[in-house]
């Protein structure tokens, strides 16, 4: 396989802030300019990670910094998500540009020796949700200062997203159908942060990387519990066994997507658990498995499912086992995919923003990671971009996301904010020019019949 990551031909390969940078774009100097505060916000948001919709310090923080710059905001959106607004007018018809940054970080033990770590044991901000914060914050701060100069374009103000419970508690969905903040939406942007996925494929720092429509896989959960019958490991003939049966499923489901699957249709299928007895010489009763699944397609992940259960199925009735199955789908995520006027757009104005100091790139494959800004995506016109966090002087710099010793390069947060404003930008003038799309789902809404989950 190729370099996911493609630099673009007019853009300078400068990497950031290497002595052969320079700065062209007054709106990234500005960034640049307040540093000091990106990276106060980061390492305070570093210290204090928490877990999925339970991010109760982390959005009092948000909260006092709001307050501190007068913006007003709505909080316990979803349990601890903020919405807030700047430029919104309620005497003029207006339509909001959202701006999301996702909040909650990872079950993980961060094992890095910065003197701001985590304070929260067992809990890591390893996937960049502290830089996505950081930049959406100062992002607001140069929001704010042209909204007051008169800046802002007529009839478009800024909606900032601050969500809760992006690894796995599909936050978005719930934020987009139980509370409507998309209602008068008419595009939005992402950040995320990285150095890269594998080996050979660096982002380096301050770099950005477009892609437009599928960028991040569909991805689902199942769990699996195979039942047969205990007995003495001495005599098998006696019982029947559940790990046999296990075992053969798991060989089953690999060919879901080497003999089901097309070969040029991108698919998923991963055992990541696999349980049972508690003894050397007895049989168990059951045997636990659970996993992954993921494509890029909508059908293809419905048709992936049903394959699953159909294999798992088959496989426990050919070695006379009970097998039940559960898929996750609260949790569910549906592809990231990019609406191409958007990504257009706002890459356009990437370049001009980064010109001279680092590289604006083409993500020319997509990942079979998943985000829940899709559920997002599918209802407005959206796009996407990774922020690179590649820098081989820092210490854990070779780490990539959900590493324990995943670090951030600072110099990437001015970076993360100047492009949350350029895109308020240039998605204000698409979507006045009549560029954008509509959402890669529009009529998808499916959790507003669940207005009791949170």
């Amino acid at each position: 396989m190729g370099p996911v990551f493609v630099a673009s031909a007019s853009a300078s390969a400068s990497p950031s802030g290497s002595p052969s940078a320079s700065v062209q774009s007054p709106l990234l100097s500005r960034a640049l300019s307040i540093k000091h505060v990106s990276v106060h916000y980061y390492k305070d948001l570093h210290q204090i990670p928490e877990l999925l919709f339970d991010l109760h310090e982390t959005s009092a923080y948000i909260q006092k910094e709001l307050t501190l710059l007068g913006i007003p905001f709505e909080a316990n959106i979803a349990k601890t998500g903020i919405v807030a607004y700047i430029g919104k007018d309620s005497s003029v018809k207006q339509e909001a540009i959202v701006l999301r940054a996702d909040m909650d970080a990872l079950p993980v033990t961060e094992e890095t020796n910065l003197p701001f770590k985590s304070k929260n044991e067992g809990k890591g901000h390893m996937c960049g949700h502290d830089a996505h914060m950081s930049g959406l914050l100062t992002a607001a701060r140069l929001l704010l200062e042209d909204a007051k100069a008169g800046r802002f374009p007529k009839n478009y103000y800024a909606k900032l997203m601050f969500q809760p419970a992006e690894e796995g508690g599909a936050g978005a969905r719930v934020m987009r159908d139980q509370h409507d903040i998309l209602h008068d939406a008419v595009a939005a942007f992402g950040v995320h942060v990285g150095p890269g996925f594998g080996k050979g494929q660096p982002m380096p720092t301050g770099n950005a990387f477009f892609r437009h429509g599928p960028m991040l896989a569909a991805a689902g959960e199942f769990d699996i519990t195979v039942t047969g019958h205990g007995t003495h490991g001495a005599a098998p003939h006696s019982g029947v066994d559940p790990i046999v049966c296990g075992a053969a499923i798991v060989q089953s489901l690999q060919q879901i997507v080497s003999r089901r699957t097309d070969p040029l249709d991108a698919a998923v299928v991963t055992v990541g658990t696999f349980h049972s007895g508690v003894a050397h010489n007895v049989i168990p009763s059951t045997a636990t498995l659970s996993g992954t699944f993921r494509a890029l397609k909508h059908e293809t992940f419905e048709r992936l499912e049903a394959n699953i259960e159909s294999v798992a199925r088959h496989a426990a009735a050919a070695h006379d086992c009970k097998m039940d199955i559960h898929f996750h789908h609260d949790t569910a995520y549906p592809p990231t995919v990019l609406d191409e006027g958007a990504t257009a757009a706002v890459r356009g104005a990437a370049e001009k923003l980064l010109a001279g100091y680092s590289t604006v790139g083409e993500m020319t494959a997509p990942i079979m990671g998943a985000e829940d800004f899709s559920f997002i995506a599918e209802s407005v016109p959206s796009t996407f971009v990774f922020v690179g966090t590649a820098n081989a002087t820092l210490e854990n710099a070779a780490f990539i996301n959900h590493h324990p010793r995943f670090v951030v390069d600072p110099e990437a947060l001015p970076v993360a904010a100047a492009l949350h404003v350029s895109a308020f930008y240039a998605l204000s003038s698409a979507h006045q020019e009549g560029t954008l799309g509509e959402g890669s789902n529009p009529s998808s809404n499916g959790g507003k019949e669940r207005k009791d989950e949170l």
